[in-house]
C-alpha cells in the first residue's frame, strides 16, 4: 500500500507517501527533496519537497500512481508495493457482539475472509462495503492497526464517505465491484 497526502494548507509544497505503520527507533535519510523515512531499518514514508516540481496532485489522500512511483524512483527510492489497502468487501455475517449490543461482528469476504467488529447497525448481509485493512492509513492520517475491541480480534475497519475524505453517508459507505478490488479513493 502507498498512498500520497497532499494537504497545500498544512504541508504547504511537500507530499507525504505513506508505505506502513510501524513504531520504533526513526531515522531520515535526505536525497535532494525527497527525504526517506525508516523505522527500526524498514522504509515506512517519504516526504518529497516542491512536489509540484514533479507531478501534479490534488489536495487529499490517494493511491499513488505510476507517474508518481516511476519519479520518486527518479530521486533515489524505488516503491516495491503501491497496492492499495481499501477494498470492496462482502458482509456474509452479521452477529451480535457478546460483550456489548451496541457492536457487531461481521464476517466479511474482500479476497479473503476477515472479521471485523463495527457499530454500525444499517450494516446487512450481502452488503458491498470499502474495508480498510491492517496498515491502511485513512485520510485524517490514522493508520488502522491490528487490535482487539472487547477481546474480539478485528481484521481491519469497514469505512464511511466522511472517514476516506468522500461525501457525507449515514453509516458505512456501500458501492458496487468485485470482492477484492481495490477501492481507490
Amino acid at each position: 500500500m502507498s498512498l500520497i497526502i497532499i494537504n497545500k494548507k498544512s504541508l504547504g509544497s511537500t507530499a507525504l507517501i505513506s508505505l506502513s505503520h510501524k513504531n520504533g527507533n526513526k531515522t531520515t535519510k535526505t536525497i535532494g527533496d525527497l527525504t526517506i523515512i525508516s523505522v527500526n531499518e524498514v522504509v515506512t514514508s517519504l516526504n518529497l519537497a516542491n512536489y509540484e516540481k514533479y507531478f501534479e496532485a490534488k489536495n487529499g489522500v490517494h493511491t499513488i500512481n505510476k507517474n508518481q512511483i516511476e519519479t520518486i524512483s527518479k530521486l533515489g527510492y524505488t516503491i516495491k508495493d503501491s497496492k492499495s489497502k481499501f477494498e470492496i468487501g462482502e458482509i456474509i455475517s452479521k452477529k451480535n457482539h457478546p460483550k456489548s449490543d451496541k457492536l457487531f461482528l461481521l464476517e466479511v469476504i474482500t479476497n479473503r475472509k476477515l472479521n471485523i467488529v463495527t457499530n454500525d447497525n444499517k450494516v446487512e448481509i450481502g452488503n458491498k462495503v470499502v474495508v480498510a485493512n491492517i496498515g491502511a492509513v485513512l485520510p485524517n492520517g490514522e493508520a488502522i492497526l491490528h487490535s482487539k475491541v472487547m477481546g474480539i480480534e478485528s481484521e481491519g475497519m469497514l469505512c464511511g464517505g466522511e472517514t476516506l475524505g468522500l461525501e457525507k453517508t449515514d453509516g458505512v459507505l456501500k458501492t458496487e465491484g468485485k470482492n477484492g478490488d481495490e477501492f481507490i479513493l
